[in-house]
């Protein structure tokens, strides 16, 4: 039996209201405070694209609580692209979306996102540069936990390269391909839960 708990860090949900636009690493720290008022222990921390940022940071705020880290097509090694060569690459990987997952359920994603947008634009614009310029590996080397990567092999927004160059920074790490995009996890989400409840069990 395994309990499953996932936080929402401020200004992410349409809900909160902030005074003032919040850096992302200050709501990084958030984190462990949510951690302790949990008390939660013996802990995997599972992070997705930003939220393996987000993982790592809470990794090295509660070290003690912490026993396994799984980041899954994170980012957090800069990559040299011209905004233009970004922007292509969003709607190259937004058509394969439509493609793969269908133009329905994308749309019920792009809807959340606009939402997200029109409500906080400037707050999601800082989000995405931070996404592309964040660099962890300083911060992977104060992680003590053995680090699971998990990684769509069709992923050319966060390329498998990237999971290696993670891994060199990590005391014990395993890279794991599965078939998908940088958002499979989002599309089906059946597959991420598989690994993780295997995953879980072998460390158990």
């Amino acid at each position: 039996m395994y309990q499953v708990t996932i936080p929402t860090l401020p200004g992410w949900h349409p809900s909160y209201t902030l005074e003032k636009e919040m850096h992302p690493e200050f709501a990084f720290h958030t984190l462990g405070e949510w951690l302790d008022e949990l008390n939660l222990h013996d802990v995997t921390v599972v992070g997705h694209s930003l939220g393996g940022v987000a993982a790592v940071h809470l990794a090295t705020q509660r070290p003690a609580a912490i026993t396994r880290l799984v980041l899954v097509d994170s980012v957090g090694v800069p990559i040299q692209r011209t905004d233009s060569e970004w922007h292509k690459l969003w709607l190259q990987k937004r058509l394969r979306m439509y493609r793969t997952y269908g133009v329905h359920v994308v749309t019920r994603l792009d809807r959340a996102l606009l939402k997200h947008s029109l409500i906080r634009k400037h707050h999601l614009g800082r989000m995405s540069r931070y996404a592309r310029t964040v660099n962890i590996l300083s911060l992977l080397d104060e992680v003590k936990v053995p680090v699971e990567f998990l990684w769509g092999k069709q992923d050319a927004y966060t390329p498998i390269a990237t999971a290696r160059t993670m891994a060199e920074h990590c005391r014990a790490s395993n890279i794991t391909e599965v078939q998908g995009d940088h958002d499979w996890p989002i599309f089906t989400p059946e597959v991420l839960l598989d690994y993780l409840t295997h995953y879980a069990a072998s460390k158990a």
